[in-house]
This record gives structure tokens, sequence and C-alpha cells, in this order.
């Protein structure tokens, strides 16, 4: 005979997610992300998937982001023009500005830089709207990952499994089963 009974505690709190978005046109790219998440891209120098022209912007918005969820790092594969190209990166969180930066004498070739964020919690559901604007001409990117850790209302439900706990013979099938999506049983 086997023992069947559940010990532990589910939880989704602390655990840092990664968002990829990677362009292959001026307005698509691929994101990977877990379900829930959409984009919207936009390009508005239509000339070069990754180049941003003076006046022109490139602007990236993510949708999905749940009240408690918290963004915690925010990076870009930027560069310059060989000689010039001046702009600046600014990501808002449901409404609010978190981080901004300078993009300057990068050079030609692509280099990870990194936002420093601040009033990173969402109080209610909302997005991530990075956006990049160039003074001079150019600014490139291609890449951007955004980190962040689901809040209280990402919590897991309460799993079931069939049978209930008690003693079961060896041969038994045990099932368990979650209303959330996307949620990975770990047992022992």
């Amino acid at each position: 005979m086997l023992m069947t009974m559940l010990i532990g505690h589910i939880s989704a709190w602390g655990e840092t997610e990664t968002i990829t978005f990677v362009q292959t046109s001026t307005t698509a790219g691929t994101l990977t992300a877990n379900e829930g998440f959409n984009y919207t891209f936009s390009n508005t120098y239509t000339n070069n998937k990754e180049q941003i022209t003076s006046g022109n912007s490139m602007t990236l918005t993510i949708t999905g982001f749940k009240a408690g969820d918290k963004i915690t790092g925010i990076t870009l594969q930027l560069h310059n023009n060989k000689s010039s190209g001046n702009g600046t990166v600014t990501a808002t969180f449901g409404g609010t500005q978190i981080g901004t930066m300078t993009v300057t004498g990068l050079g030609n070739s692509y280099q990870t830089k990194s936002l420093t964020i601040s009033n990173n919690e969402l109080t209610q559901n909302g997005d991530l709207v990075i956006l990049i604007s160039c003074s001079e001409n150019s600014v490139y990117c291609n890449r951007f990952e955004i980190t962040y850790e689901p809040g209280s209302s990402s919590a897991v439900a309460t799993p079931t499994f069939t049978p209930a706990a008690g003693e079961v013979d060896k041969r038994t099938v045990v099932t368990f089963n979650c209303t959330t999506d996307g949620v990975t049983f770990h047992y022992t």
C-alpha cells in the first residue's frame, strides 16, 4: 500500500520571470513570454527594422501584467552610428515612469545596456511601454529583455488531487489538477 499526502506550500511570489522581444520588421518581432502576455511594436523610421533616425522613435508595449507584478530589470541591445547618434530610452509601467537613460557614444557595435528601475510595482493591471527616441542620427536597437516578479495576484490556485489523501494501493494512478494556467507540479 502507498500513503498519499499533500505537504508543502504553493506560491508564485519571488520567482523571476523573463520576457524577450527580438525585432523581425519595423512593426513586428518575436515575443518570448509566459502565456497571457502580448505586444505591439512600431518604429516610425521604416527603412531599417533596427535603426531610429533623428526625430523618429521605436515603441514596444507589453500587455498582460497584473497588479502586484514588479519589474526588476530592463536591458536592451543598442548602438549608435560609428561617429554620432543620440537618443533617450524611457520606460513606463502602468502609466508611471520607472526608468530612463541616454543613448550616446556607444559606437557601431551592439552593447547590452540596462535601465535603472524605480517605482516598479503595479497597483493595478497595466502595460509596460519602452520608448526609444532619437535626437541625432542614428540609434539602433534589436533586442529587449524584461525581468519581473509576479505579484500576489499571480498566486497559484489550490490544486486538487484524485484520489484524496489517504491510503491507496501502489498501482493507483494519482492525478493533480489546478485551475491556474501554466502551473508545473514538483513532487517527491
